[in-house]
């Protein structure tokens, strides 16, 4: 009878811990996200871990992250960002820098999954920022992108209307605009914007941008692991 009382007690405590341990650590990450993402956002963590104790040395099968409205640094300066995914499977974190520096070091890569949606006057107001273009204004189309303002496209220079575009830097790390019609003009110019560099995310895991589609009012970006 007291083994059975006692095999009770443990497979109790086994499944109030896969119950609740997941949901605590996950709304603790989410906590953690929020400080870096900005009042404005709204976080959602979900971790599955079996069993539940894996997670006491950084280990998940699946890390999935949901953002609304996020402000994030990028190049130094805040870009908008409408909606960010993470996937993140078989992957483990390093218990301590987390716990010592806060800081999110991984200690095994598994496989990451990240899309991104931006809207046309968050791109915009990057680029201002950035100086890349001055007085920026971003349409996203079903077929192209419209940008405007104060820039340089190789030996041109000054105000400019363009329609182009989004591609992929041959390294996947730059998400580039690419005009097509300057200025009502259709011109091969082989000229390309960059917009943002993924790199300067600062995500645990290094990333190739995928691919690229246009969602009006938002353009969608994709990355996964190399």
């Amino acid at each position: 009878m007291n083994v059975l009382r006692i095999a009770l007690v443990v497979i109790l405590v086994a499944v109030l811990g896969q119950v609740l341990v997941p949901p605590v650590v996950a709304g603790r990450a989410a906590a953690a996200l929020h400080a870096v993402t900005g009042a404005g956002s709204t976080d959602q963590v979900a971790v599955t871990a079996v069993p539940f104790w894996t997670l006491a040395s950084g280990q998940a099968q699946d890390v999935r992250v949901v953002v609304h409205q996020a402000t994030v640094p990028v190049d130094g300066e805040p870009l908008g960002i409408a909606q960010a995914t993470v996937n993140w499977q078989g992957g483990q974190v390093a218990v301590g820098p987390l716990l010592r520096q806060g800081r999110l070091v991984a200690a095994r890569p598994g496989r990451m999954h990240l899309t991104i949606e931006v809207d046309g006057p968050a791109v915009a107001r990057l680029l201002d920022a950035t100086g890349r273009v001055h007085g920026a204004q971003v349409t996203v189309g079903a077929h192209s992108v419209t940008l405007t303002g104060q820039l340089s496209l190789g030996s041109l220079k000054g105000h400019v209307s363009t329609r182009g575009r989004l591609a992929i830097s041959p390294n996947g790390q730059e998400l580039l605009f690419v005009p097509q019609v300057l200025d009502g003009l259709s011109l091969p110019l082989a000229a390309s914007l960059p917009l943002f560099d993924l790199t300067s995310f600062n995500l645990p895991l290094p990333l190739r941008l995928t691919s690229v589609a246009l969602a009006p009012p938002v353009i969608v970006v994709q990355a996964a692991s190399p």
